[in-house]
């Protein structure tokens, strides 16, 4: 009976806590239960451009034990579970692995295992970095030279994680050549080339470290923290989320072809180049930078569609941030609420409780699109279907991009990367999130 009743303990004591991160998955930024609690988080978050990006790893709110607790989390490495995005762990990872089971293709098992070796690996180091930043202040804050004393700790302290580094990743020594990584399945399909963002941050601290001749503080909500670890540390946290997020995109990728190599013999060689960009965040952050670019090149004036609004954040977040974007939306069950929200950008923003077929027919007079964003069913057929209707929709110069390209979504995967190979596209751009989107020509 004694050893029963320990199980049950034990058990009620896993499930409280797999509730409890289940809950925290579902951050208010996830947008996914209730709408009004997304709406008030949307509010919440800095209207600047770039900001709400920012503030994933901004330290200035958080406590030396909020951010040590966002660097050592547990689900970071676990390919079966979803991560915390921000210190705060509002937003959360969009997708994990179905099941250890689920990569069946040759060599996954062996690919898995060295990408979860690396991300424990940054883990640590940014874990060390961290404690490092925050100890410097207390050991020189009473000595006669606070000044020297908290350059020799930098110094040692970039030293020794340099040479920690080395040890853990003997395999990844360079730097990152280029902010884009191309992923070419079958030839150069590993995203393990992503480590040289460490090996770049640890080389840009050891250049602070030579070329300044002072140590800054960056101030906590409690204490102080030295600046070039602190955003090493930050740096690193995000290497090692990105690693996993683009890693667990290809597996994906690689188990489809698995699958599909039987009809299509061929289909490793005819797949575009997959871009892996630079980009961290959640997928209303990425939009935020393509529209931004796209108003670099063309103005202010931007019309925008969305097939899929759900709860409403991709329009309210960019509607807020682009005041001349006239926007479009499409679901069959938009909520009143939803509606309230909109109320705001009313002279901007339309909503249309149909389908993407409907609301294209209603819109097929109006100037062409520049930036569509495709996030309805996931469907081979619908997605498809959406970007037979939609891609011609968008001006020269314009963006097709969509979400949920992420390894829980094969159809999908299937349905943008074939329907690039059949109308002469050559590559795919993937950002964190689930985002993926090309230019058109």
């Amino acid at each position: 009976m004694g050893a029963a009743l320990v199980t049950a303990a034990l058990l009620t004591s896993a499930l409280s806590e797999e509730l409890y991160f289940l809950g925290q998955r579902e951050g208010d930024l996830h947008c996914l239960g209730s709408c009004s609690s997304c709406h008030d988080a949307l509010q919440q978050l800095p209207r600047g451009r770039f900001e709400a990006a920012s503030r994933h790893t901004d330290l200035s709110l958080r406590t030396a034990e909020e951010v040590q607790q966002w660097l050592s989390a547990p689900e970071v490495c676990d390919l079966l579970l979803m991560f915390p995005v921000d210190i705060q762990r509002e937003a959360w990872s969009l997708a994990a692995l179905p099941s250890e089971e689920y990569l069946s293709y040759r060599g996954a098992t062996q690919e898995t295992r060295r990408v979860v070796e690396q991300c424990e690996a940054l883990q640590l180091l940014s874990i060390f970095t961290w404690q490092g930043a925050v100890r410097a202040p207390d050991l020189c804050s009473d000595t006669e030279e606070p000044q020297s004393c908290f350059l020799r700790a930098r110094e040692t302290a970039l030293a020794a994680l340099q040479r920690r580094w080395k040890e853990l990743s003997r395999a990844h020594t360079e730097r990152l050549r280029s902010n884009v990584l191309e992923v070419v399945l079958g030839r150069n399909d590993s995203v393990l080339a992503l480590l040289g963002r460490a090996n770049l941050a640890l080389a840009q601290a050891q250049e602070k470290q030579s070329s300044e001749g002072k140590t800054s503080l960056v101030f906590l909500a409690s204490g102080a923290s030295e600046r070039v670890l602190s955003e090493l540390a930050l740096e690193l946290g995000r290497t090692a989320r990105l690693v996993v997020e683009h890693s667990r995109t290809v597996w994906g990728l690689k188990q489809l072809v698995l699958e599909l190599s039987g009809v299509y013999p061929n289909i490793q060689s005819q797949l575009p180049t997959y871009r892996i960009q630079p980009f961290y965040g959640r997928h209303f952050d990425v939009l935020e930078a393509l529209l931004s670019s796209l108003e670099e090149d063309k103005g202010p004036e931007l019309r925008m569609a969305e097939l899929g609004v759900a709860c409403g954040p991709i329009g309210l977040h960019l509607l807020a941030r682009f005041s001349g974007l006239q926007y479009y939306g499409a679901d069959p069950t938009i909520k009143e609420e939803v509606r309230e929200a909109y109320q705001p950008y009313a002279e901007r923003a339309q909503l249309f409780a149909t389908t993407s077929e409907e609301m294209h027919t209603r819109l097929s007079d109006g100037p062409l699109m520049d930036f569509v964003f495709i996030d309805g069913p996931h469907t081979y057929a619908n997605v498809r279907n959406d970007l037979h209707l939609w891609e011609q929709r968008v001006r020269p110069g314009g963006i097709v991009a969509g979400h949920d390209f992420t390894v829980r979504h094969p159809p999908l995967l299937w349905a943008v990367s074939e329907y690039r190979m059949t109308h002469d596209g050559h590559y795919i751009n993937l950002a964190m999130d689930g985002v993926w989107w090309w230019h058109i020509t």
